[in-house]
């Protein structure tokens, strides 16, 4: 009976143990995780936002920008997480992350100084999950982007803008685009001879592009496709762009300083491949299946 009862204790102190370091693995790792749940026809956005602001006013240098992301949902969730990525000239410059269990709205902001001309771009993913029940779970996912383009020549007090009218501007835009776009042409052209990739095979568009799904559907899918294969494709880049680029199995590097990813989304729907290069000059390349 003794032998039993042993036994019996083992194998409840197993499940306990099993059950603890699952729930403080699960719960710890709350502020690491964007994870893809079927989309929930109950849970909008009230609204969401991404904003960049020139601070201060008076011209001087550096400058500073004021980055803010804001959401709120129609009703409190088990878990809200914004996530917002701050691109200057096409290379990452900062990461701003946030998330609040049992809540509806998060807030953020971030001042930041510069000192040069660029291209600012900033494209936030906001993310829901509901516990309707311990078995039921269910999402939600929406983008927000704003974009600043600031001209700080030398000796000259600084300008910016949002779209170019001026001769003036239309020059810095086409200045500062020419040269991002060289540079993206330049890791394309690098990662389809590494990785042996078909280029004409695939639609090819810069992370921060990836906004315009809120309401476009990708080439060849319905929206609720469009909208899984997205926030799946989120999930991805969080784990394995965000939190550390990967390089190998055991080997990442810190984002800041890489390329803006580059989406290639498969011309049958298949996949996508995601490409970057880190700070250090390497590439890499991770690939995100579009699920039926």
């Amino acid at each position: 009976m003794k032998k039993y009862r042993s036994f019996f204790f083992i194998v409840a102190l197993s499940f306990l143990v099993a059950f603890l370091l699952y729930y403080f693995t699960r719960h710890s790792d709350l502020e690491e995780s964007i994870t893809y749940f079927p989309e929930d026809s109950e849970l909008s956005y009230i609204y969401n936002k991404t904003t960049l602001t020139i601070e201060p006013q008076n011209q001087s240098k550096p400058f500073k920008i004021l980055w803010q992301t804001g959401s709120k949902t129609n009703q409190k969730v088990y878990l809200r997480e914004d996530v917002s990525l701050l691109f200057k000239n096409g290379r990452l410059a900062s990461i701003l992350s946030k998330w609040r269990k049992n809540a509806q709205t998060i807030h953020q902001e971030k001042t930041l100084s510069f000192h040069d001309s660029g291209h600012f771009e900033a494209i936030t993913i906001h993310h829901a999950e509901k516990h309707t029940n311990q078995n039921v779970y269910t999402g939600k996912d929406i983008m927000s982007y704003d974009q600043r383009y600031v001209m700080a020549p030398k000796n000259q007090p600084i300008s910016f803008f949002k779209v170019p009218v001026t001769p003036e501007e239309l020059g810095w835009y086409h200045v500062l685009d020419s040269a991002v776009k060289q540079d993206q042409q330049e890791i394309l052209e690098e990662a389809s001879k590494q990785f042996h990739i078909h280029l004409a095979s695939y639609y090819i568009f810069p992370l921060t592009y990836l906004h315009i799904y809120n309401q476009n559907t990708l080439p060849g899918l319905d929206k609720k496709t469009s909208h899984r294969a997205v926030s799946q494709l989120w999930e991805g880049l969080y784990k394995n762009y965000i939190l550390g680029i990967k390089l190998k199995e055991n080997q990442t590097e810190n984002p800041i300083g890489s390329s803006v990813p580059f989406i290639l989304y498969d011309k049958n729907s298949t996949h996508f491949l995601i490409i970057t290069k880190t700070a250090s000059g390497k590439l890499a390349l991770f690939k995100q299946k579009i699920k039926a």
